[in-house]
């Protein structure tokens, strides 16, 4: 018999349509009894909500949390607000560095300074003239590279200009893999980006990760410190086809492959039918054809694999689900998803409800870049308007799961996003938002039996906050305290 406890006095988020006051009862791992009044047992542990909300564990939908973890570890440039921050905040990491350790600074956003000009090879050079150095976008699909960094790159890798160091899509989502990081780094992110999702009110993530790395994830199950549910999704560049990964899942879950059919907006890859109005001609840019695209889905649909396939501009949305109407005859019972879906036409959604397919989001795009004179207008002028329609797609029947895409882990500050929002398309009330970071995001993954609710029989994970939900105060793990404010 598991250990008993119980929140008394609390508002308990039952779903968008129901929130009461009362107490949980929980037993070991489960969610013993939802008391609908303030019912206290004897003998039996309690806190005290004093009418704080209770809501289920946020359950991040598309997250990269080994790569949050190693990035911990490394120079964080996301206080940047100038070029000359950029250098600066390298600077002063250098002395934490030997002679010739690869450098990797993560996580500038140029979009937000007065100066968008990033820093060039000769800048990074100067200011690393002895140690390779590499600076990655928030969105990981562009970075700059040193002299002594490009050196480390062959030729064999696409998308690099070798005379500003630039580079796009190819080598920036394949930094691991050109320049791997040491097990301890890995393991001591990982454990690090643990406790910080546990902290935000994250219990369950849609990982991607790259097949050598999984075993990171078992190793820390196995020692008791994975203190959230883990659906892996593996890059399909690991796998080489659709087909579930050789290796011997215990502590987490397989959930399928990811696929990428563009790039991103801040690296103006994104793939549309329109050019980008601040890069006149460029329309971005197709990873696979539209045979390959179908290739892709009928091979899933024959073995029953889940496919995530991020799709942000309008012409790769369109691929993508030519490819899904072509091949899902029963409707979509693998659950196919579409990640991200930023630039979806207006005439593409009905299709999308059709052919059931569940868009995979992050709200949190819309706090960080949907302002006027933020990133989409810079990027698409008046067609900005229009960018992430998450309560619209809502609206229509689709099946809205949030994530964060770690561009920040945060569900928080993803929920203000969307009540926040200055589009219609783009604006939930807020019991809205809990319920697409929570039970849509379990029906996404399969786990709706287990997670996602607040309801007899299922996991005890459970987020206390504040009335207005921007504060957490405690976070629960299968009954188990992993967060206290």
């Amino acid at each position: 018999m598991g250990k008993k406890l119980q929140l008394i006095n609390g508002k308990i988020f039952l779903s968008d349509k129901r929130i009461v006051k009362g107490s949980i009862l929980i037993d070991g791992e489960k969610i013993k009894r939802v008391y609908f009044n303030d019912s206290s047992h004897r003998g039996v542990d309690s806190i005290d909500l004093k009418g704080r909300m209770v809501i289920p564990g946020f359950i991040d939908a598309h997250t990269h949390l080994l790569q949050e973890g190693i990035k911990m570890m490394r120079p964080d440039l996301s206080s940047a607000e100038s070029p000359e921050d950029i250098l600066e905040i390298v600077r002063e990491a250098l002395k934490e560095y030997k002679k010739g350790d690869i450098i990797i600074a993560s996580d500038f956003d140029e979009s937000k300074w007065k100066n968008k000009r990033i820093p060039g090879k000769n800048n990074l050079d100067r200011v690393s003239p002895d140690n390779p150095l590499i600076i990655r976008r928030i969105c990981g699909h562009i970075a700059v590279a040193n002299s002594l960094a490009l050196e480390k790159i062959t030729d064999a890798w696409e998308g690099i200009d070798r005379k500003t160091g630039i580079m796009k899509e190819d080598v920036p989502l394949n930094i691991s893999r050109i320049f791997p990081p040491e097990d301890y780094e890995v393991r001591k992110g990982l454990r690090k980006a643990v406790s910080k999702a546990n902290s935000l009110g994250i219990t369950s993530i849609h990982e991607i990760v790259k097949l050598s790395h999984i075993s990171f994830y078992e190793e820390l199950g196995e020692g008791g410190g994975l203190t959230l549910n883990v659906r892996v999704y593996i890059p399909i560049d690991d796998l080489g086809v659709v087909k579930k990964p050789d290796f011997e899942f215990r502590k987490i879950i397989f959930g399928g492959i990811k696929i990428f059919e563009d790039g991103s907006i801040g690296a103006r890859t994104a793939a549309n039918t329109f050019s980008y109005k601040d890069s006149p001609g460029n329309k971005g840019i197709l990873i696979y054809s539209q045979r390959e695209v179908e290739k892709f889905i009928q091979d899933a649909e024959k073995i029953g694999i889940q496919l995530m396939i991020h799709a942000i501009g309008n012409k790769a949305i369109k691929v993508v689900l030519n490819a899904y109407e072509k091949y899902l005859k029963d409707k979509n019972p693998l659950r196919h998803r579409m990640e991200h879906c930023e630039l979806i036409d207006s005439n593409e959604i009905e299709r999308m409800r059709k052919l059931e397919i569940i868009a995979s989001m992050q709200p949190n795009f819309i706090y960080l870049w949907s302002q006027p004179r933020g990133m989409y207008e810079q990027a698409f002028g008046n067609r900005f308007k229009t960018n992430n329609p998450v309560a619209l797609l809502k609206k229509k029947g689709i099946t809205v799961a949030f994530g964060s895409d770690s561009m920040p882990l945060s569900p928080l500050l993803g929920i203000e996003g969307t009540v926040t929002a200055p589009f219609e398309c783009q604006r939930m009330v807020m019991k809205e938002a809990i319920m697409c970071y929570t039970m849509n995001s379990a029906f996404a993954g399969f786990s709706l039996k287990k997670e996602g609710e607040i309801k007899n029989g299922k996991e005890a994970n459970l987020v206390v906050l504040d009335r207005e939900v921007r504060k957490i105060y405690l976070t629960f793990y299968k009954g188990r305290c992993v967060y206290s404010f």
